[in-house]
């Protein structure tokens, strides 16, 4: 009799899973309070990410989401970026008509590939694979499974349900697995408001979200993930390129950036040495050495971008920089660095969100910079003031901040 329940269940499950698909395909299977204010309807959003050892994480997604009018086309979000510690397994995406009909299919080689960056060849292995896709009719729906393999374990994606203004979520699932002998820090935001569900126990976090109505954008709303469910976790061991980190506290993941990923990258060559201590001759005070150095950078480097998540975190060897005469904001923030610890001025790399659409601070009671900032600029403490150096810039005043980096809390 065992057998049979067996039996019935391997051939019912199957057809289950199908019938809710098919569901969640047909547009008009939405329910009308979830239309309204959107732009975009997450039918379902499914993360399960398994960490398999150490230096192995696999995250598995399945995103189902319906593009109601032009202005949702944006929360197809069918790409993926990957470089030699991102392997991408499986890449599938498939289109829908209104009525759940399937228009095409999307295999992994059929995605659009390119480079990640701007321009030049230090980041030559940052790509991003994305879908091209021009809607001709609306509603359509978006089927889009992917499964990653990362050698890193220093970042593990956040859980956002609520993805933007004027976009609802039917349901959403979120599963994390790892190993229960390491401890984890978690940050967890608005759930009861919202009524989510967590399941989580030791070695697993699980969290569950349906039916959430649409939010409007309105003049100076606050950041969607301080009104809205978040979730953000991370290994407090973990590991990076080959590097054994230790997340118990700030100064810690200070001292294990600082030792593992930038001692020893501040070379350059004779020439830049010399060139640089004799625009500085004769010139005493610190500041005005910065000044010297800073303009200097700004006018023998460009700025090329590196999205955050593909080229990794850590800079490219100030040496390189000097060579090619470009680099994304770890690498120029790193040369900046070298070139003033040649003429004597003290500067810290500094991690910090940056946006100017809203200022954006590090939780300072969730210790990971990763994945709370997406930019670097360099500390210049002097006489007990700091000045702050934005060095992707070729136009900004010496220690000009603006509205990008300013009014927030930051990792030196």
């Amino acid at each position: 009799m065992t057998k049979i329940y067996r039996l019935i269940l391997v051939l019912v499950f199957p057809m289950v899973c199908l019938s809710q698909d098919e569901n969640l395909l047909n547009a008009h299977t939405i329910p009308s309070d979830l239309k309204e204010n959107a732009n975009a309807v997450i039918r379902w959003e499914d993360s399960y990410i398994e960490v398999k050892a150490p230096n192995k994480m696999v995250h598995s997604n399945k995103r189902i989401v319906t593009i109601l009018n032009s202005s949702g086309n944006s929360k197809v979000d069918a790409y993926l970026g990957y470089d030699k510690g991102v392997s991408i397994k499986k890449m599938e995406a498939r289109i829908y008509d209104s009525e759940g009909k399937e228009i095409k299919k999307i295999k992994k080689n059929d995605f659009e590939d390119v480079s990640a960056v701007d321009g030049g060849s230090l980041y030559s292995d940052s790509r991003v694979k994305y879908l091209n896709y021009t809607p001709i009719n609306y509603p359509y729906t978006v089927l889009f499974e992917t499964e990653v393999e990362y050698s890193s374990t220093a970042y593990i994606k956040r859980w956002q349900p609520i993805e933007g203004f004027s976009t609802s979520t039917e349901n959403s699932r979120y599963i994390f697995r790892y190993d229960s002998s390491n401890e984890i820090n978690t940050s967890e935001r608005n759930f009861e408001i919202f009524g989510i569900v967590n399941q989580s126990e030791k070695g697993t976090i699980h969290y569950e979200a349906h039916n959430l109505k649409a939010i409007v954008y309105e003049a100076y709303s606050v950041s969607l993930k301080d009104i809205t469910p978040y979730a953000m976790l991370n290994l407090k061991n973990f590991s990076y390129e080959g590097y054994s980190g230790n997340a118990n506290d700030w100064e810690g993941l200070g001292k294990w950036m600082h030792e593992q990923l930038l001692i020893g990258r501040t070379h350059v060559s004779e020439k830049t040495k010399n060139e640089i201590k004799k625009l500085v001759s004769g010139i005493d005070n610190p500041i005005e050495k910065a000044k010297v150095v800073y303009a200097y950078v700004q006018k023998n480097t460009r700025y090329i971008s590196v999205q955050e998540g593909i080229g990794g975190i850590q800079p490219i060897d100030a040496l390189k920089v000097d060579e090619v005469k470009y680099g994304d904001c770890k690498g120029l923030s790193n040369y900046t660095m070298a070139l003033l610890d040649l003429v004597g001025v003290k500067a810290y790399y500094t991690r910090v969100y940056a946006s100017s659409s809203d200022a954006v601070d590090i939780n300072k009671d969730f210790v990971s910079f990763l994945g709370q900032t997406n930019h670097v600029i360099l500390n210049l403490p002097y006489q007990g003031e700091n000045l702050w150096l934005e060095c992707t810039s070729q136009t900004s005043p010496f220690g000009y901040s603006a509205n990008f980096t300013d009014d927030r809390n930051v990792f030196v």
